[in-house]
């Protein structure tokens, strides 16, 4: 029974996090409604599945109005702390699917992802096909008439639709589930698994035909080349150094500006060492010997191409070793002046999906093992003289909350195991097994508590590192796109902000 309220407790979605319990009375899952200005108890006793059975969710026929937020339910379970908040930590004895079910059947949240809000303040009031949506799920979920063109049996399929919309536009809309259920008796397979089958014979014949053409086997030799440059001047070589005339010879020396190592140390030895740097300047298949497969590109956003300036007749014999160093130069300068106000635009570093991924996946593994190896619970990034600061607070109160701590502030010790013990103490045998027993007991809860509260930190922020700014919840994802965007230096160049500040 417990493992199945964690299932449900786990799937409690973002959009409850916050709210308290209202779903707990045991004479019946209830709801509230406002009749001439009464409120009044509804009970639904047939969303109780407990013995089995299905759940029908009938829209209601009045509008429903939940508890105020800082009100509580009504419960007769006296010994049992009522939840203030869902997103809180695992209680066993809390029935999570009557809450989620019961705002299911609310009747004031999209029944899809269960939010509120129809973007920042507009209420989910868009009710089709006896559902109730917010906007974004109602355009994932449904489509256009131009989204089946690419069928055969297009005229079929849409003389077949029963569930269409005209909601938002003179253009219909239809239910995707039902077009795809459609499309799935013509063809064997659903809409988008043809529309990919179909756009990538497309690609292949199309980037088949480009590959072996005479212009882009010039271009891909020259692509190759200015990757093999970049990558010297990744490591702080010259790769076209001035060459000097010395005692009736020639040395070679490389330019300043290109001959330091520390140029783009930062980000080699951190998420871009130089032999995966070609993946970042230019896509797989510009440079591949074969033409691509796949009619898609894994990420968006790529580096200007230089060799598209090119005459078309150029080859890689016909460019001079300063010319592939100024372009691989000038590549790796848009790749990496995060600096300049144009970064996130079109031909930079910003807008390279690939390279933005790879510093966005190099920060959350160091923000996990951070919460993994218990460096936030145990409070190991904060100083003394950070103690008073409004972050610091706050996750102190977390952890009081997950009973982590008690009213003096430090984390509640742990009793040794009695084998570990010298046996000084006389005590009988039964009294050394229920002392085991005990610590046992305490290292189980304190290992469930420590994962409630990773839990709950990964998926929320106390602060803005750089504001100290208590911030929307979030998690580790949105504290990471604030500071790229908000914070590039501290994105790009530091490690020293935390999922707490």
């Amino acid at each position: 029974m417990e493992k199945g309220n964690l299932i449900w407790y786990n799937a409690v979605p973002i959009a409850l996090w916050n709210e308290v319990e209202q779903f707990q009375d045991v004479q019946g899952l209830q709801t509230v409604t406002i009749n001439n200005g009464k409120a009044t108890y509804v009970p639904v006793r047939a969303l109780d599945t407990s013995a089995g059975g299905n759940i029908t969710f009938a829209p209601p026929s009045v509008p429903f109005t939940l508890y105020p937020p800082t009100a509580l339910s009504p419960t007769v379970i006296p010994w049992r702390e009522p939840v203030r908040a869902l997103g809180s930590a695992f209680k066993p004895g809390f029935n999570y699917k009557r809450e989620i079910v019961g705002h299911l059947r609310s009747g004031v949240r999209c029944y899809v992802c269960l939010d509120i809000k129809d973007g920042p303040v507009k209420p989910v009031r868009f009710r089709e096909w006896g559902l109730l949506w917010c906007s974004s799920c109602f355009a994932q979920h449904t489509i256009t008439p131009s989204a089946v063109s690419m069928l055969p049996d297009k005229d079929l399929v849409l003389a077949s639709v029963t569930l269409r919309s005209v909601r938002f536009s003179t253009t219909p809309r239809y239910f995707l589930p039902e077009i795809d259920d459609i499309v799935r008796q013509v063809t064997g397979i659903d809409l988008k698994t043809h529309a990919l089958i179909m756009k990538k014979c497309r690609s292949f014949l199309e980037a088949n035909r480009v590959h072996k053409s005479a212009i882009e086997a010039r271009r891909r030799d020259i692509r190759l080349a200015i990757i093999e440059f970049a990558k010297m001047i990744w490591d702080g070589e010259d790769p076209a150094p001035d060459l000097i005339p010395e005692n009736g010879g020639v040395s070679f020396r490389g330019r300043p500006h290109l001959s330091s190592p520390d140029t783009y140390r930062l980000f080699r030895e951190r998420f871009a060492p130089t032999a995966e740097l070609g993946k970042f300047l230019f896509a797989h298949y510009l440079v591949a010997a074969e033409p691509r497969e796949s009619p898609y590109d894994l990420f968006t956003g790529w580096l200007t191409d230089p060799t598209k300036s090119l005459p078309r007749t150029t080859t890689v014999g016909d460019l001079t070793h300063r010319w592939i160093s100024g372009a691989a130069e000038s590549m790796l300068s848009h790749l990496t002046c995060f600096r300049d106000s144009r970064y996130i635009t079109k031909g930079f570093g910003g807008s390279v999906g690939i390279w933005v991924k790879a510093a966005l996946d190099w920060h959350t593994r160091r923000l996990e093992t951070e919460i993994d190896s218990g460096y936030i619970v145990s409070i190991g990034w904060a100083q003394a003289s950070t103690h008073g600061t409004p972050q610091f607070r706050r996750i102190r109160r977390l952890r009081f909350k997950c009973g982590l701590q008690g009213a003096g502030g430090l984390l509640r010790p742990i009793p040794n195991r009695v084998e570990v013990d010298d046996f000084s103490t006389p005590l009988t045998l039964e009294q050394y097994i229920a002392l085991d027993r005990y610590a046992v007991t305490a290292a189980e809860d304190q290992m469930q508590q420590v994962k409630d509260f990773n839990k709950i930190i990964k998926r929320t922020c106390v602060a803005c590192p750089q504001t100290s700014l208590l911030l929307y919840p979030m998690g580790i994802e949105g504290l990471l796109q604030h500071m790229m965007h908000s914070h590039l230096r501290r994105f790009w160049t530091t490690d020293d902000f935390h999922i707490v500040g």
